[in-house]
């Protein structure tokens, strides 16, 4: 499961979690005030920083696109 702590809910954010519904993957969402910035968990990786999340995301995005087209 993907965890996204954040401090603030952004559009950001949203654009991350209408890719995760996109591409069924499961997620949760932290608020959590503390933070500087948003931090993604998956397993034991961690991604800082919303270009580097939204890189993450969208490279998420293309190994479930790519394996939907070969099933």
């Amino acid at each position: 499961m993907i965890t996204i702590k954040f401090a603030d809910r952004t559009r950001r954010v949203d654009q991350w979690v209408d890719t995760f519904e996109q591409v069924v993957l499961s997620h949760q969402l932290v608020y959590d005030r503390s933070l500087k910035e948003p931090v993604l968990t998956l397993g034991k990786e961690e991604v800082t920083g919303e270009k580097a999340i939204s890189r993450y995301v969208d490279q998420l995005k293309k190994q479930a696109r790519s394996t939907w087209a070969t099933c």
